[in-house]
């Protein structure tokens, strides 16, 4: 599954998935994003870069990206 992060944006912001699935998170953008979560943070992440995370406990995950949090996403895990 894969999440664009393009226009200051994750698209989609809410995910739901099944525990087990790897997420995709691909800077689509001009502009180095970085991904932080409670459970995950991503590097720096150039225009073509792809952070990946494997969900493998079931839960709500919310993140944001880290120098621009009101750009939030969640991921629903069942």
């Amino acid at each position: 599954v894969t999440i664009l992060i393009q226009g200051y944006a994750f698209t989609p912001a809410n995910l739901s998935i099944e525990k087990g699935t790897t997420v995709d998170w691909m800077n689509w953008d001009r502009f180095i994003y970085m991904i932080k979560s409670d459970k995950f943070a991503s590097k720096e992440l150039y225009r073509g870069d792809v952070f990946s995370y494997k969900f493998n406990e079931a839960g709500t995950y919310d993140y944001t990206e880290a120098s621009n949090p009101s750009m939030e996403g969640r991921i629903t895990v069942t």
